[in-house]
């Protein structure tokens, strides 16, 4: 995200409380794309759309957007991690004119898997032939689109981005709202995806014209998916322990908290929206994060590689190194001021907050519980970007299963403990994750010189074996061909 991030920095150059304001509302728009809008979108659609006495239709389309998001965002996790390698391997070799090679591609490997599972799980619906495949149709569209902004964060076409995003939105609202009124539950979600298909056109067209039409078509982030198979792992693990509360509660839960809709959705509606309402309490921390952090980030750690690239001396290298290190705890701590203030006031005026968007009471606890989970959750994602920027595969990987393990063991524990400890499982889960991704992140970067130089293969090195053990007489390497 940091090539977007640097354009996005030039409108702070005024200094201005505009230019400010202006900047990061861009950000927030580009660093939270499809989700936060399309969380806006739910909220108006459902007020406006539909009867409010009609349940059966309102929860079918939530339910449905909701299993969608979810389910592209799990299943297309592992390739956003690989594709997002693979570009940022061209480009440091400064092969930027080659990434629109690889669009279509992209978004074939993405489309034709999500196809056959959204036919297989959406064609099981109790619902109308139509419905279904605009459901279908709908699970391919969103999962391109989060290969689309992979792409599209390379560049620093914010304002396009931003301008086709509210475009697709307000598209979403008017199509969804003149469906629903007419059409009932099928123009409900024939409106809404109408909106989301104008976003990915517009958004392709945009890739295609900033990187050009591919003469070629270029498979190669196949080939990383092959040589950082942890890459795969990662995003498909992160992603899966963000939904594994969601999961285990719409298996675990029965009574008045859960109920299924068109035959399979399962959900609980006030544990759903507890969750999603926390995690948009932390909007401004992953913004700051795109917008200022990660610019940072991406520049102290060139300055390290580079003085040890230079060759360097070492006092130079270990400067470079203190000054990543300062510069990530200051980052940290400035994001911490902003989003814990923000943190606490949300579950001090929780009750507050559910009154006005005429929520129960009865979700006061969840609702508290994921203002700090998703603090947590937040804070650990920053964790394993720096991670990946370091290289630092197998700590991220380490960090992404504990929160995996802990988030679906917890959430399931605390069905069994009661409903006042509804959502403390995300919570605690976030919480240990972080810690494990902040001792890792700490230590790595501490002895970052001696990580550096010693995982750096020996050009002509050989494979360890008994005969380059050291023995008496002679020294480590004697059969070395140097």
């Amino acid at each position: 995200m940091a090539g977007i991030g640097f354009a996005l920095r030039k409108l702070m150059e005024p200094g201005t409380y505009t230019a400010y304001v202006r900047a990061y509302a861009y950000a927030a728009i580009v660093g939270t794309g499809p989700w936060l809008l399309s969380v806006i979108c739910l909220a108006v659609l459902g007020a406006v759309a539909v009867d409010p006495d009609d349940f059966v239709t309102r929860q079918t389309f939530a339910s449905t957007v909701v299993y969608i998001f979810g389910g592209t965002l799990v299943l297309t996790g592992p390739l956003q991690m690989v594709v997002t390698r693979y570009l940022a391997d061209r480009i440091y070799r400064g092969e930027q004119g080659q990434i629109g090679a690889s669009y279509l591609p992209v978004l074939l490997c993405t489309a034709v898997p999500l196809l056959v599972i959204g036919a297989l799980f959406f064609g099981g619906l109790t619902t109308s032939l139509f419905f279904r495949l605009v459901a279908t149709g709908l699970f391919v569209t969103i999962g391109c689109l989060w290969m689309v902004m992979v792409f599209l964060t390379t560049s620093n076409e914010y304002a396009a981005v931003v301008r086709i995003f509210a475009l697709g939105t307000a598209l979403s609202i008017g199509a969804g709202i003149g469906g629903g009124r007419h059409f009932g539950l099928d123009g409900y979600l024939l409106g809404y995806a109408v909106g989301q298909f104008a976003i990915f056109g517009l958004l392709t067209r945009l890739v295609l014209d900033r990187f050009g039409g591919p003469i070629r078509w270029d498979f190669g982030f196949l080939g990383h998916m092959r040589l950082y198979p942890s890459l795969a792992v990662i995003g498909f693990a992160y992603n899966l322990a963000v939904w594994a509360d969601k999961f285990a509660f719409w298996v675990g839960v029965d009574g008045d908290l859960s109920g299924t809709v068109a035959g399979r959705l399962t959900t609980t509606p006030r544990y759903d929206s507890s969750m999603f309402m926390g995690f948009l309490t932390v909007v401004p921390a992953m913004t700051h994060f795109l917008l200022v952090v990660e610019t940072e980030l991406a520049g102290a750690i060139s300055g390290f590689y580079d003085a040890i690239f230079y060759k360097r001396p070492l006092k130079d290298i270990r400067a470079a190194r203190l000054r990543l290190e300062t510069m990530l705890r200051r980052a940290f701590v400035d994001i911490l001021r902003i989003q814990a203030l923000i943190t606490v006031l949300c579950i001090f005026f929780g009750a507050d907050i559910l009154q006005l968007l005429d929520l129960p009471m009865s979700q006061l606890g969840m609702f508290r519980f994921a203002c700090v989970g998703s603090l947590f959750v937040a804070f650990t994602l920053f964790c394993l970007v720096v991670l990946l920027y370091l290289d630092r595969r197998t700590d991220a990987l380490a960090v992404a299963l504990l929160f995996l393990f802990l988030n679906s063991g917890l959430s399931l524990a605390s069905l069994a403990l009661g409903y006042v400890f509804y959502g403390a499982g995300f919570a605690f889960s976030g919480m240990l994750a972080l810690l494990l991704a902040v001792g890792l992140l700490m230590h790595r970067i501490q002895n970052l010189e001696f990580l550096t130089f010693s995982g750096t293969p020996i050009i002509g090195q050989q494979a360890p074996t008994a005969g380059l053990r050291a023995g008496p007489g002679r020294g480590y390497g004697r059969e070395h061909a140097l």
